[in-house]
């Protein structure tokens, strides 16, 4: 349970970073540099983006790389910003849908 105090401040996060078009730092630049940094990925690597927000850099990834993508996040709206952006797209393949509670997914998501 959370108290009400990190309740509060996370809705005046929300708040503040909702109507913003990117929830964090980073553009596409920084996704390919990152994904460069993966040593040893195999040709269509699983990808889990913890706390993806509205999708930015997830969108980034899914543009960069053959795999697929699974995108997790604790705020409802932030996904839903996410499946709104992908609905859009020409190919949905690499999409996992999925929302919180987070620890029950990641559980099932294996780091080799």
């Amino acid at each position: 349970m959370k108290s009400p105090v990190i309740v509060l401040l996370l809705a005046s996060l929300f708040d503040v970073f909702e109507s913003l078009p990117r929830q964090g730092p980073g553009n596409r630049v920084s996704a390919e540099k990152a994904l460069g940094l993966c040593r040893e990925l195999p040709a269509s690597p699983s990808i889990l983006d913890l706390g993806c927000g509205s999708g930015g850099q997830t969108l980034h990834l899914a543009d960069l790389s053959p795999g697929s993508i699974l995108a997790i996040d604790s705020h409802a709206p932030g996904i839903e910003r996410l499946q709104a952006a992908i609905a859009e797209l020409p190919d949905e393949a690499w999409w996992d849908d999925f929302q919180a509670p987070m620890e029950a997914r990641i559980a099932t998501f294996r780091v080799p």
